[in-house]
């Protein structure tokens, strides 16, 4: 076994009912209705997008161009990433708020409310 990581992958060991599940997905897929050539939704791609860890997708050079559509310009470009130091240090400072602005809330009605 090369990659570990693929012991789950039965296609080799179980190749009929493979077999079996892909005839039934293309029996289904031929009920849909096609694909348009001409349609796009603009959106992003693979090589327009970070991985869920910050690094760009495998295979895709750093210098991508964005986009082909004129205008269009990446998140990273618009603004720029912000450090881990810097997302936990505004992170507190809001905690900060809330619970402060929470204790004045509860000081001010203990304060001036009737029991």
């Amino acid at each position: 076994m090369q990659d570990p990581r693929e012991r789950a992958n039965l296609k080799a060991r179980q190749s009929e009912r493979y077999d079996q599940m892909v005839a039934a997905w293309e029996a289904w897929s031929a009920t849909k209705l096609p694909l348009i050539p001409d349609s796009f939704a603009e959106g992003y791609t693979a090589a327009q997008l970070a991985d869920h860890i910050g690094m760009l997708t495998q295979g895709c050079p750093a210098s991508v161009s964005a986009v082909s559509s004129p205008g269009f310009a990446p998140r990273s470009a618009i603004r720029p990433r912000m450090t881990p130091d810097l997302r936990n240090r505004l992170m507190f400072a809001f905690i900060c708020f809330v619970w402060g602005t929470t204790w004045l809330a509860m000081k001010i009605g203990i304060a001036t409310v009737p029991p």
